[in-house]
């Protein structure tokens, strides 16, 4: 078996053939699509690709690569260097010079290319000087410089494909503040920022507190984009590509051919079960390939020494994610407390187990491990109780922790029983008995036959009843992902929607299914997600609907093609799809749907400098959702007046709607749509304080204070505005004296926590008011910088202040 082993020498139409999923496939088209538009810039944008390890990130970097260097568009003007996946990246200084190490393989298999002798002259010089430098600064420094030369010479941009960056990002946020190693990183994001030849595309596990740390050198220096687990459906889907993938490979040996067949004729007979088995493991593609391995490679009589070598393949996985400089130590007691649990558990049976820790710390920590991807609600819903979100770690810990052989065999025990039939499982164990008694095989087999009633086939019994009752259940998940969208998490919304598709396309329904799927790319897209994954959605949706001979479906599907299309820039193919949807709502008389089209119409004239258009839509579609009896429906309408408002420099009446949208907001508890209004306040105040406006802004902050104060504890967003704000008004009120008073007034009325967050601006204040020296002595490198940058944001991050 050869696909996993990812290297310069990788089948890649393999790979392309084993890749499963719409977005994973729009995610390869839209990165590519994204370093073709980095041509001819003076600056770039760099990338982030995050997913644990064992989600594909190394799989779809390859298929980037590969696109890069095959198309007509890129594949002459692009240089792409893909240092192996076990160079880890631990230094900043590092990441350049493995780039021109590369770089110097590259240009030894291209001669010929125009300026290659001079790029290669460029390149053997920097990397003979590096050789004998020993400072990290004069190394990255050296290196960048040789990098932007060469590509210079060559006339092309050099894409630099950075496995492992998760060290590198960790290390940029170094405890010992003003350290030189500290200044090594912010060195490489000036770099990185100017840089005119060099464009990153790094991959790292989810958890990097670095992306989330404002102060931290790479904060905000990413496009990121998520890399989400399979669904059921993908897995089953990958399973089925790899083994036509395999059986299509002539390297096979005859054994192995004769195993595939086996698998293949009975793989219709067994795909509950192997669903059963992938729901067990979760949605890392990973697992899915070492499942794979195991069912081909071995039989019933070999199996315990090939779950316990899969196990074993695990550990360096394991010892990543549970990293201890990620994890406190009691965060680590109370995670493998869970783990070692047959079964979630809420926080108060965590605490009687442990015995050292009360119930409400419990629960503390246990969100703290949810932010770091580890925990989720119980998957089953039992109200207040946690899982572990990777189940095969549960089987691992307990196999490799259990005490005794009792406890091992249970943990391979379950594994045992959802990877083979029942039948084959009694066959073996009949013919152990009289050929190996008392053996560790026997006694795995016995232990696997009493598990009938261990988690795995109770998943499968839970799913049979669901599959029996599928309105109620799809009722249950509809309900649950609205409500989660409502409350803004929108990872879990997209979780859950991503459920109630599956299994209306389980159980046949197809108006749920379409249902599912345009409401699967809406949240998609509101979530950061890539338009062209949430366009083949909605686009299947738009299919059935169209089959069904359901108009209302239909114009659902056609007004979510607007929304991307638009999305996606493409205005004349979203006027023609918001046009087309509108007719469909008047058709079946529908007021909501019928606002909805109009709203996103207004957006598109606001968006191309048709105002009395944009104006009119917007006043028609607020009548829309009065008639209709929606007040999310006019809250969003609201807004959007305000928006139009702000973009004509009408800043009182932009503010005025915003707080009447959020005042609606608030009643129906819609704490997304309420979030995204607060930070349209937020921009108005800042925009009004630059326009010289500085009464008029003051005169609405007590009000943005009082609304966006009791959110800055869960929300960075919110933080982040309120320090915005406090800068604007340090940099831009005068006389400096009455800036400083503001900030007063506003550190007056903020909780204690978080009225450092005005601190910056109130150092900035009280320089412009001759209060404080320009040079601010005592105050740490990164408090300079951060005044200089409230001062004047040309210099941002430049030039600290002495």
């Amino acid at each position: 078996m050869t696909v996993l082993s990812y290297s310069s020498q990788i089948d890649v139409k393999l790979l392309d053939a084993i890749t499963v999923g719409a977005s994973r496939r729009a995610l390869v088209d839209d990165t590519v699509r994204a370093v073709r538009d980095e041509l001819g810039r003076n600056r770039h944008q760099h990338r982030l690709l995050l997913g644990p390890r064992g989600s594909g990130k190394t799989h779809t970097l390859a298929l980037v690569r590969d696109r890069i260097e095959s198309s007509p568009e890129t594949k002459e003007r692009v240089a792409v260097l893909a240092p192996p996946e076990e160079n880890v990246v631990r230094g900043p200084e590092e990441v350049p010079v493995r780039l021109l190490e590369h770089l110097a393989a590259w240009l030894d298999a291209h001669r010929g290319v125009k300026g290659h002798d001079g790029a290669e002259r460029t390149v053997e010089t920097a990397l003979a000087k590096l050789a004998r430098e020993r400072n990290a600064r004069a190394t990255l420094d050296l290196a960048i410089e040789a990098l932007d030369r060469a590509g210079t010479q060559l006339g092309r941009l050099i894409v630099g494909i950075v496995e492992n960056a998760d060290l590198l990002l960790y290390t940029g946020r170094d405890p010992d503040w003003g350290s030189d190693a500290e200044k090594i990183h912010w060195a490489l994001r000036d770099h990185l920022q100017k840089t005119r030849r060099l464009v990153l595309l790094a991959a790292t596990p989810p958890y990097s507190e670095a992306l989330r740390d404002h102060a931290a050198p790479y904060y905000g220096l990413f496009a990121t984009t998520q890399l989400e687990p399979l669904s059921a459906d993908e897995m089953v889907a990958l399973f089925k590509q790899r083994l036509q993938a395999e059986r299509g490979d002539s390297r096979q040996s005859p054994e192995v051919r004769q195993r595939l067949a086996r698998v293949e004729d009975g793989l219709a007979q067994r795909e509950a079960q192997l669903r059963t088995l992938l729901v067990f493991i979760g949605g890392l593609p990973r697992f899915g390939h070492l499942v794979f391995d195991v069912l081909v490679e071995t039989d019933v009589r070999d199996a315990m020494d090939a779950l316990a070598r899969l196990l074993d393949a695990q550990t360096p996985y394991f010892q990543a994610r549970l990293d201890p400089r990620l994890l406190a130590r009691g965060e680590m007691e109370i995670f493998e407390a869970l783990a070692m649990a047959v079964e979630a558990q809420t926080p108060t049976e965590i605490a009687e187990k442990l015995r050292t820790r009360p119930a409400n710390e419990v629960g503390v920590a246990l969100k703290r491990l949810k932010g770091l991807g580890l925990v989720d609600a119980d998957p089953r819903g039992r109200k207040g109780a946690w899982d572990i979100t990777e189940p095969l770690y549960r089987v691992w810990r307990r196999f490799r922790g259990g005490r005794t052989q009792r406890e091992q065999l249970a943990a391979l025990g379950e594994f045992l029983c959802a990877l083979f039939e029942r039948g084959q499982l009694i066959a073996e164990k009949e013919f152990l008995e009289r050929q190996q008694p008392g053996s560790l095989r026997l006694k795995l087999l016995e232990t696997a036959l009493s598990r009938d009633a261990s988690r795995v086939p109770a998943l499968a019994a839970e799913a049979q009843r669901h599959g029996e009752k599928p309105d109620t259940e799809l009722a249950r998940l509809w309900n649950n992902a609205e409500r989660e969208y409502l409350k803004g998490t929108l990872p879990e919304a997209r979780r859950l929607f991503g459920q109630y598709v599956e299994r209306a396309r389980a159980g046949g329904d197809r108006v749920a299914l379409a249902r599912g799927l345009i409401r699967l790319g809406e949240v998609s897209l509101f979530g950061g997600g890539a338009p062209l994954a949430a366009l083949t959605l909605i686009e299947e949706a738009l299919g059935l609907a169209r089959q069904l001979g359901d108009r209302t479906l239909e114009a659902y599907a056609v007004l979510g093609q607007g929304a991307v299309h638009f999305r996606l820039d493409r205005n004349e193919e979203a006027q023609q799809a918001l046009d087309a949807a509108e007719k469909l709502y008047v058709a079946v008389g529908s007021d909501l749907g019928r606002a909805h089209a109009v709203l996103r119409q207004g957006d598109l004239h606001l968006f191309l400098g048709r105002n009395e258009e944009a104006q009119q839509a917007f006043e028609v579609a607020e009548k829309l959702c009065v008639a209709a009896g929606s007040d999310l429906g006019r809250a969003i309408v609201v807004g959007h007046r305000g928006l139009f408002d702000l973009s004509q420099g009408r800043f009182s009446s932009a503010l005025d709607l915003f707080f009447a949208c959020a005042q609606i907001e608030q009643r129906i508890q819609a704490r997304f749509n309420l979030s995204i209004t607060r930070g349209w306040i937020a921009n108005a105040i800042e925009k009004c304080l630059e326009a010289g406006e500085a009464d008029r802004a003051l005169g609405y902050l007590p009000r943005y204070l009082e609304l966006s104060g009791p959110c800055l504890a869960e929300s960075e967003k919110d933080r982040a505005a309120l320090s915005r704000i406090a800068a604007t008004v340090a940099r831009t009120i005068t006389p400096p004296e009455r800036a400083l008073g503001t900030l007063v007034e506003m550190e007056a009325v903020l909780p204690e926590p978080w009225r450092d967050l005005l601190r910056l601006a109130r150092l900035a204040a009280e320089i412009r008011a001759g209060r404080r020296p320009d040079s601010l002595p005592g105050e740490p490198i990164e408090v300079r910088r951060g005044v200089g940058f409230v001062l004047d944001r040309d210099k941002a991050g430049k030039e600290p202040l002495r």
